[in-house]
């Protein structure tokens, strides 16, 4: 929204999440009565059977367990330092997982580009670029966990998606993000490359947190329904 945008001739106002209504209350000095928060929901695609998850991570020659995300490469999105806490595990000898980073080019994608691919594992970063709506429910759930350590976002909806699909998800403690995860994440300051690094090693292993989180997540999709913004 440009500066020159007026709520003037507006009744109401519609925002994604709480997070963005305090932001139209503080940046754009919308008044906390004009604006209803209506949250967004994940569309629930057929679960992918096992025989379609091992079949598409075939065609995307992903033969290793992999962390996952998914959506536009950005800066705004904390691609950087994920990529840097993975080298860091890689490095310490940690992992024995990939890390995959689907979705098209977007503003300022080039350092992240070069920096996938002139890192010291670069094959185990995997750039399968923007991935069709047919694949991307069994990329998502035949993945160890979903990262998502963004640093701002309106609303999250991939979270949602993951916890659909059972798949634990690690994330940013910012923004709209845990109002969207719930209880159902493990949360991460997005400045500290330490600890999203130590928080997908403990998602990679922790079983126990896996299935807790796993559970969590199949609950919390619950607080959210189309049906519901419609009403």
């Amino acid at each position: 929204l440009g500066t020159r945008w007026s709520t003037a001739a507006a009744t109401h106002v519609i925002a994604i999440s709480q997070a963005t209504a305090a932001d139209l209350q503080t940046i754009l000095r919308v008044p906390a009565a004009k604006i209803r928060v209506v949250h967004e929901a994940a569309n629930a695609p057929p679960r992918p059977t096992a025989e379609e998850i091992v079949a598409t991570r075939s065609r995307y020659q992903l033969a290793r367990p992999y962390a996952f995300y998914v959506g536009t490469l950005q800066p705004r999105k904390n691609l950087a330092r994920l990529i840097t806490a993975y080298e860091q595990l890689c490095q310490r000898g940690e992992v024995e997982f990939d890390l995959v980073l689907a979705g098209k080019a977007g503003w300022l994608s080039e350092r992240i580009v070069a920096q996938a691919k002139q890192s010291p594992y670069a094959n185990r970063i995997h750039l399968p670029g923007y991935v069709a709506d047919d694949d991307l429910p069994a990329l998502m759930a035949g993945a160890r966990l979903f990262a998502y350590p963004s640093l701002y976002e309106g609303f999250g909806l991939p979270i949602l998606e993951a916890q659909q699909l059972g798949v634990p998800v690690m994330t940013a403690k910012g923004s709209s993000l845990p109002e969207v995860a719930g209880d159902a994440a493990l949360y991460v300051d997005p400045t500290d490359i330490e600890a999203i690094a130590q928080a997908m090693l403990r998602l990679s292993q922790d079983e126990s947190l896996r299935q807790e989180l796993i559970a969590a997540g199949q609950r919390n999709v619950q607080r959210f329904s189309w049906a519901k913004a419609a009403a």
